[in-house]
């Protein structure tokens, strides 16, 4: 006696459906390569880019040279570090000494950025900035060309909008000094060992009633300065 044969009709609806789950699994796959790609991208190519307009851009502002040694990005962290800030001397001035210099700049922008629709900062830091001042006359300083450069009315003014809208969190100032040359009387004075940590700041409206204990610490000409209060500087 032949085995007797059983079918089962399966409806069309609950058959699976493989070449649309290999369609869908590959548009997965091909989306997260294009991300990946766009990651390497940014850590590749957007550093040595943004180094170069950085440097024209300030150089052509100032009027002095703007040289950075190192720019890195990390997108995935939205991070950005710079090294060896410089902004260079006046020209024809008699030192070649920059005006200022910056071992560090490190920059962490949070994703509260995207719905805050302005800048969100979770860390600033910046590492052993140096800056170099001479008063060269009675009246005159080494940062004249500077200040007229930054004092010079904008062709177009624009509206009044209040202040710029920003949070920033966990500023951190480590290892500055300040080596200013008073000519005409001949003296010099130093600040060193400049520290200013500054735990949060804003104008974002929900948040400037916030009080914040800024630290300021220095060393200037040997007296040592030590400063903490709470304050709210937007309210």
């Amino acid at each position: 006696i032949p085995p007797l044969l059983m079918t089962v009709d399966v409806p069309e609806n609950t058959r699976p459906h493989r070449p649309h789950q290999l369609l869908r699994a590959a548009t997965i796959m091909l989306a997260g390569l294009l991300l990946l790609l766009l990651w390497l991208l940014a850590w590749l190519a957007l550093p040595p880019l943004l180094k170069s307009l950085v440097e024209t851009q300030a150089s052509q502002a100032l009027g002095r040279p703007v040289t950075l040694e190192r720019v890195s990005i990390r997108p995935w962290a939205m991070d950005l570090a710079i090294e060896r800030l410089r902004i260079g001397a006046a020209p024809g001035a008699p030192s070649a000494e920059p005006l200022l210099e910056v071992a560090r700049l490190r920059v962490d922008l949070d994703a509260a950025s995207l719905w805050q629709l302005a800048p969100v900062v979770s860390a600033l830091e910046i590492e052993a900035p140096a800056l170099r001042l001479t008063r060269t006359a009675e009246g005159r300083y080494d940062i004249d060309d500077l200040i007229a450069r930054l004092a010079a009315p904008s062709p177009a003014p624009q509206p009044e909008h209040g202040p710029a809208r920003f949070a920033l969190h966990n500023l951190r100032l480590s290892g500055g000094s300040v080596h200013f040359d008073d000519r005409p009387t001949g003296r010099i004075h130093q600040l060193g060992e400049l520290t200013l940590t500054l735990p949060f700041l804003s104008t974002l409206p929900s948040q400037v009633e916030i009080e914040v204990a800024p630290r300021l610490a220095f060393v200037l000409d040997g007296a040592r300065f030590v400063s903490q209060e709470q304050s709210r500087p937007f309210a």
